[in-house]
């Protein structure tokens, strides 16, 4: 390795390193500087084509989640994680894509949870969160839902209603069948599974199986079924449309989806495992959240974003 003097030149980057961190005195500037140098590294690194390779540290304030994650944590997981970071300190960044004045959450988010609502994890990371950003390629808001199933998945994780609503919005933005079960892991009659699911029928009308719902969303028991290729219908037989009323619907005692007349999520709130307050998350676009100290707080700062 060259020298520099008696110094290599390794040891005088350091020092020069070193040097820059003693000139900045906040913790913001600190920062700042910190991930400029890890992005600057980031650029000759061979694994640059990997997102873990550059983990930056973010404001848990510019962090916000997203609108379709199907995964959920019940109160005694969501503590155990809460423990986890504590005691291991965060060993996973959390997954994510920059929009144009906040970063939105791919995958981890009840990791982005803990770091901004338990006040003793929050104190110690210093108000910030880790963060790695999704490939390029991963770009389109179909891709980042695709994405965040993949993540869900693999760990064994998901919602079934959730992923069930997820599939058809794939199917509205025009994925086949072929593409989401691609995308998303599953086998067709997985896929068709989920569809009916949300009791929506104009979702089969690509399927052969359209022809065999009713108006009330029930399937026809006398469809032959020699005639739609000897394809076992068994599981779909007394299927029910499921529209939701609009208004408030709750999920769990701590949770709950607001539904429009169309039966269209417009937001969601849910009540933080550590204290008293209640998050709230208003499906507009972009997405809009917060934190309120009660309920009924939460329910009026959805509506009032929303319109409703």
């Amino acid at each position: 390795m060259p020298v520099v003097g008696k110094k290599t030149q390794l040891q005088f980057v350091k020092e020069e390193i070193s040097s820059l961190f003693d000139c900045k005195e906040s913790l913001s500037e600190r920062v700042e500087l910190l991930n400029d140098l890890r992005h600057h590294l980031h650029r000759f690194s061979p694994f640059k084509s990997e997102p873990v390779d550059f983990v930056k540290w973010v404001s848990n304030e510019v962090v916000v989640g997203n609108t379709y994650n199907p995964n959920s944590v019940a109160p005694p997981e969501m503590r155990l994680l809460e423990r986890s970071i504590d005691l291991d300190g965060y060993t996973q960044p959390i997954v994510s894509w920059p929009r144009d004045n906040s970063i939105e959450v791919v995958d981890g988010f009840h990791r982005y949870r803990v770091g901004k609502e338990s006040k003793f994890i929050e104190s110690r990371v210093r108000g910030y969160l880790p963060v790695v950003v999704i490939k390029n390629t991963q770009e389109g808001v179909n891709d980042r839902m695709a994405s965040t199933i993949r993540h869900n998945r693999a760990r064994g994780k998901h919602q079934v209603e959730s992923m069930a609503e997820i599939v058809v919005e794939l199917k509205r933005r025009n994925w086949s069948d072929k593409r989401i079960g691609k995308e998303l892991g599953m086998d067709d009659d997985e896929v068709l599974r989920l569809t009916q699911i949300t009791g929506l029928a104009e979702m089969f009308s690509n399927s052969e199986f359209s022809e065999a719902w009713e108006h009330e969303g029930q399937v026809d028991a006398d469809v032959d079924e020699d005639e739609e290729g000897n394809v076992n219908l068994e599981w779909m037989k007394g299927g029910i449309k499921k529209v939701r009323d609009p208004g408030w619907h709750d999920r769990t005692e701590q949770s709950s989806v607001l539904y429009n007349t169309s039966s269209r999520q417009l937001g969601a709130i849910q009540k933080s495992r550590f204290n008293d307050e209640w998050f709230w998350y208003a499906f507009a676009q972009p997405m809009e959240e917060g934190r309120c100290p009660s309920l009924e707080k939460a329910k009026e700062a959805v509506e009032t974003r929303m319109e409703v």
